[in-house]
C-alpha cells in the first residue's frame, strides 16, 4: 500500500488485553493518561511527509512507554511488521546499524557493509522501525537519514532526550503529566471536601500515583485525609512519571505525609524501582545521571551552575552568574541552547525574553554536583550580587508610567529574590553567631547579611505594590531581628543603623497596609528614634 494511502487508527480507549506483537515489548502495567499525546502522535503519523517522529523529553518523563503505546496503535497499519530496537546498551554510534540488523534478524553478507544490507532488506518493506534511547548514539543520525532515503515505505519512531537534527524529522516533545491545580494543594493537615478529592483522582499525575500505590498496597485509597498531600507530592515531583512511580512504591512503608516531608531530598528517597527495568530507571538519580554523563564537560559545568537559580532565569543572568570566571567561553547561549535541546532545561518566553527553567528533580541533581565541585558558596555570592543589581535597577522605576513592566520583571524573579534573602539570613552567617554587644563593640558587619538587609529594605515598596504584605513583613522582620537582636543595639552605633532605620520604616508601611496599626505605630516610632540618633532630618 503506498505510504500516502495509510489509514492509521484513531486513539481508542485502552483495552485490558490486546494482541501481542512479538517484536514489541509487552508492558506489564497500563498507561495512565497520555490520551492526548497518543492522539496527536497518530495525527502526525497519518501525514504522508512524516516518516521520522522523534519523541523528546527529560529523563523519567516516559518517552519509551508512550512510544510503545503509539506503536501498538499503529502496528496494524504496517504490512511488514514493527521492529523495536533498544539502544540503551549501545554507546558506540558505529554499532547502531548492527543493533538494527540483530533486531531484524538479518546477517550482512559482508561484515563491513551492514548499512547496505539493511537498505536492501527494508527498501521494499512497508514497516515501522522504533529506535529507543537514541541520545547516547546521536552521531548515528546520518544512518537513520540514509535508511529513510533508501527505503521509501519505511517509518521510524525515535525516543531521545534530544532531536537528531536531520532532514524530515518531526520532533514531538513529551511533557510531564498534568498536575493538580492549586485548589487541591492545601499545605496543612486539613482534609479536602469529598467532591474535591473525587475529581482529583482524574488528574493524570494523581491517577498514576494511586494506581502504582495500589500495586504495592491493595487497600490504599485516595480519600479526604490524604488527597491534598498526594496532590502536593505529584506537584513537587514535577509530574514526572518515573518519580511518581518510585514515590508511590514507598506507600508500602511510609504514609503520604512522611513521603512529602522527605521529598526535600528526593534523589535519596526515590529508589527501588522494579528489578526488571534498566538500572537507570530503578532510581531517579540514575535516570538523571544517565543524561548528565552524555554531556560535554562545559555542559556539565553549566547545568550544575544553573541549578543555583530558583524558578528560572534569563540569559543575561546565566552569562553573569554561571560564567563569572569566563571558564565557559564566550558563547554561553550555545551551551544553554544545547541543554534545552537535550531536554535538561526548558526554554520559555516571558516579557519578550527567553527564560530557562529546570525541573526540580534535575535542579537537585545539579546542586549536588555543584557541591561536589566546591562552587556552591561562590555561585550563591555571584547570584546574590546579580539580583542585588537587578533590584537596584528596577526599584527607581516602580512609580513611573511604565511601572508594570518593572514590577513584572521583579515578580518573575521572585524565586531568585527569595533565594538571595534566605541565603543572606541563613544561620551559618557569621553575623548570626555574634552577640549584639560584641557586634556593637567591634563594629562588626557581614557583607553577606548586608546584601539581604539592603535587598529587603528596597523591596518593601515592591511587596507593597504587589500585595505581598505578609511575605514582605516576614523578610523585613527577620532582617531587623538579626541587625538589632535586642533594644540596646538599636541605636546609631549599630553598623547597620541607616539600613535598619529604613527596614523598620518599611515594616511599618507593610504593617499599616495590613491593618495592623499597633505594629505600624511601633515600627514608625522605632524608625523615628533611629533617625534622630543619626541626625537624619529627612
Amino acid at each position: 500500500m503506498p505510504r500516502h494511502m495509510l489509514a492509521l487508527p484513531t486513539a481508542q480507549p485502552q483495552m485490558r488485553r490486546r494482541k501481542t506483537i512479538p517484536t514489541l515489548p509487552q508492558p506489564l502495567t497500563s498507561l495512565v493518561g497520555r490520551k492526548r499525546e497518543v492522539a496527536d502522535a497518530l495525527r502526525l503519523l497519518r501525514h504522508k511527509h512524516v516518516r521520522l517522529l522523534t519523541l523528546t523529553g527529560p529523563p523519567g518523563v516516559g518517552k519509551t512507554r508512550l512510544c510503545i503505546e503509539i506503536a501498538y496503535k499503529v502496528a496494524g497499519s504496517f504490512d511488514d511488521s514493527v521492529f523495536f530496537v533498544p539502544l540503551a546498551p549501545v554507546s558506540d554510534p558505529g554499532l547502531v546499524a548492527s543493533s538494527i540488523a540483530q533486531a531484524l534478524k538479518i546477517r550482512p553478507a559482508n561484515r563491513g557493509d551492514v548499512l547496505s544490507t539493511l537498505r536492501e532488506h527494508l527498501q521494499d518493506k512497508h514497516a515501522l522501525l522504533i529506535l529507543d534511547n537514541f541520545e547516547q548514539v546521536i552521531e548515528a543520525g546520518s544512518l537513520v537519514s540514509d535508511l529513510l532515503q533508501g527505503c521509501s515505505q519505511l517509518t521510524v519512531i525515535v525516543t531521545s532526550r534530544e532531536p537528531l537534527h536531520i532532514s524530515g524529522e518531526q520532533e514531538f516533545a513529551v511533557f510531564p503529566l498534568r498536575l493538580p491545580g492549586s485548589e487541591y494543594r492545601v499545605a496543612s493537615a486539613f482534609a479536602l471536601p469529598g467532591a474535591g478529592y473525587s475529581t482529583l483522582g482524574t488528574v493524570e499525575s494523581v491517577a498514576l500515583f494511586v494506581q502504582r500505590a495500589k500495586s504495592v498496597r491493595p487497600d490504599f485509597e485516595l480519600d479526604a485525609g490524604n488527597a491534598s498531600t498526594i496532590a502536593e507530592i505529584c506537584t513537587r515531583l514535577d509530574g514526572l512519571p518515573l518519580a511518581i512511580e518510585l514515590a508511590a512504591a514507598r506507600i508500602k512503608t511510609l504514609p503520604p505525609r512522611v513521603i512529602l516531608e522527605r521529598l526535600e531530598h528526593r534523589l535519596h528517597l526515590l529508589v527501588g524501582g522494579a528489578h526488571d527495568l534498566p538500572a537507570r530507571q530503578q532510581t531517579l538519580r540514575d535516570a538523571v545521571d544517565w543524561s548528565f554523563s552524555l554531556l560535554s564537560a562545559d555542559e556539565q559545568v553549566l547545568l550544575a551552575r544553573m541549578a543555583i537559580f530558583v524558578g528560572g532565569c534569563s540569559l543575561p543572568a546565566i552569562e553573569n552568574v554561571c560564567n563569572y570566571d569566563s571558564s565557559l567561553g564566550s558563547d554561553v547561549l550555545a551551551l544553554a541552547t544545547s541543554l534545552a535541546d537535550k531536554s535538561l532545561v526548558m526554554p520559555t518566553e516571558a516579557g519578550g525574553e527567553v527564560r530557562f527553567r529546570m525541573l526540580e528533580t534535575i535542579r537537585e541533581f545539579g546542586l549536588e554536583n555543584l557541591h561536589l565541585r566546591g562552587e556552591v558558596e561562590e555561585l550563591r555570592s555571584q547570584h546574590a550580587h546579580y539580583f542585588t543589581l537587578l533590584v537596584e535597577q528596577c526599584m527607581p522605576h516602580i512609580s513611573d508610567p511604565d511601572q508594570a513592566v518593572w514590577l513584572d520583571r521583579l515578580a518573575q524573579e521572585n524565586g531568585n529574590l527569595r533565594a538571595v534573602l534566605s541565603w543572606s539570613l541563613s544561620p551559618d552567617n557569621s553575623v548570626n553567631r555574634m552577640k549584639g554587644s560584641d557586634r556593637q563593640r567591634t563594629g562588626h558587619s557581614s557583607p553577606r547579611f548586608e546584601i539581604g538587609l539592603n535587598m529587603a529594605t528596597q523591596l518593601a515598596r515592591f511587596w507593597h505594590r504587589q500585595g505581598y504584605i505578609d511575605e514582605g513583613r516576614t523578610w523585613l522582620e527577620a532582617s531587623i531581628a538579626i541587625a538589632a537582636p535586642d533594644p540596646d543595639t538599636e541605636n546609631a552605633a549599630n553598623p547597620y543603623a541607616r539600613q535598619l532605620m529604613k527596614a523598620i520604616s518599611g515594616a511599618g508601611t507593610l504593617a499599616q497596609a495590613s491593618g495592623d496599626y499597633t505594629a505600624a505605630r511601633r515600627f514608625r516610632n522605632r524608625s523615628l528614634t533611629l533617625a534622630k540618633g543619626l541626625g537624619d532630618e529627612e
